[in-house]
């Protein structure tokens, strides 16, 4: 009974940590379809889903046609660091390098955000890209094709 005054500071703690949490510090996982080679677009579309949050972190599962659609990009925006908060594997749990060792090697490619307009509409995507260096070379699909947009 005598503690009773220590919940409202432990509670306002509590409060503040929870409003900084940082979704660009929390890890990025993408799961793409083992032996999927070809672009990758994470889009902003409202009527999208939430990435789902688990315990390692945010978890974007690509479907078979490369297009994830999603409410907000936010999550993943740690892609920029490269680092060990964004990373990928196949749906079987293998990896899927996000820094390929030569341009030989399958990896994940790519990323950055772009903005397009469409029919007035402005539409936010990040592009990605399974494959090899060539691969990705000779395949630039930076563009969205016409049934990924939302």
């Amino acid at each position: 009974m005598h503690r009773v005054w220590l919940a409202l500071p432990l509670t306002l703690t509590v409060a503040f940590f929870l409003s900084c949490a940082d979704p660009e510090l929390t890890p990025f996982v993408m799961v793409v379809p083992k032996g999927y080679v070809g672009p990758v677009w994470i889009v902003l579309d409202p009527e999208g889903q939430d990435v789902p949050l688990d315990f390692d972190g945010y978890r974007a599962v690509i479907p078979a046609d490369g297009v994830l659609r999603v409410r907000s990009l936010k999550p993943a925006k740690v892609w920029h660091r490269w680092n060990e908060r964004f990373t990928a594997h196949y749906d079987d749990g293998s990896p899927l390098p996000t820094r390929p060792d030569t341009p030989e090697a399958v990896g994940l490619r790519g990323g950055g955000t772009a903005t397009t307009t469409r029919n007035g509409v402005y539409i936010t995507w990040m592009p990605f890209f399974v494959g090899t260096k060539a691969e990705h070379l000779t395949r630039p699909e930076i563009d969205l094709p016409p049934e990924a947009v939302p």
